[in-house]
């Protein structure tokens, strides 16, 4: 009889962690966001409040 010797091996190799990349995209400011400035325009210029609803509803 012969004996046979086996040895295993593991070898793991770590790579190094990449960095993460955040890339933010500025906010578009919308008309509505406004309400403070437009409601003391509303308050001066009663129209101004239908000019501001159109220009919500209208926009995208």
């Amino acid at each position: 009889m012969s004996a046979t010797h086996h040895t295993n091996t593991t070898t793991v190799v770590m790579a190094a962690p990449q960095p993460t990349v955040v890339i933010q995209q500025p906010k578009r400011e919308r008309f509505a966001d406004k309400i403070l400035l437009n409601l003391i325009i509303s308050f001066f210029f009663p129209f101004w409040l239908f000019v501001w609803c159109c220009m919500c509803i209208c926009e995208k």
